[in-house]
Formats: structure tokens, C-alpha cells, sequence
């Protein structure tokens, strides 16, 4: 999935029509997607087997907050249209 996310990267980076840049974005975004799955997935794995341990840290929650909503607002920015 890095490999089709990342050559789909390096395509956007060329001279595309309107139309194909729509495709490769939607391609991009649903390889995005389905790594966030497969390592979902993983994860579930590792924990059903035990092979996963959790532990408790400590963590400035509204810096947390903050962060993700930072990221949130540049993702939502560039989806807007002008």
C-alpha cells in the first residue's frame, strides 16, 4: 500500500488533466484508507493473540486536541473549493 500511495504521490506531482488529478486524489485517498484498515486490523491481531501490551503515560490532552484539530483544518482547507 506505500508503494501505490507513494507512486500515486509522485503522479500528482506531474502535469494532469482537471479530471485526471480527481482520479489519482481518489486513488491516493482510498489507499490512505485502506492502510489505516490494515493496520486496524493488525493491531486487532496482535491483541487477540497478546501480543500487544497497553500502557498508561501521561498526556497533555488539550495540546492533543489542538493538534489533531490543526491537522483536521489543513486537510479540511485544501477540500475546499474556490
Amino acid at each position: 500500500m506505500n508503494g501505490v500511495i507513494g507512486m500515486t504521490s509522485l503522479l500528482l506531482d506531474s502535469n494532469l488533466s482537471p479530471e485526471q488529478r480527481e482520479y489519482a486524489q481518489i486513488v491516493r485517498s482510498s489507499g490512505e484508507n485502506l492502510l489505516h484498515i490494515i493496520n486496524d486490523v493488525l493491531d486487532f491481531s496482535k491483541i487477540e493473540a497478546g501480543k500487544m501490551s497497553l500502557e498508561s503515560v501521561e498526556f497533555d490532552l488539550v495540546r492533543a486536541v489542538e493538534g489533531v484539530a490543526g491537522f483536521l483544518a489543513e486537510k479540511a482547507q485544501s477540500k475546499v473549493w474556490m
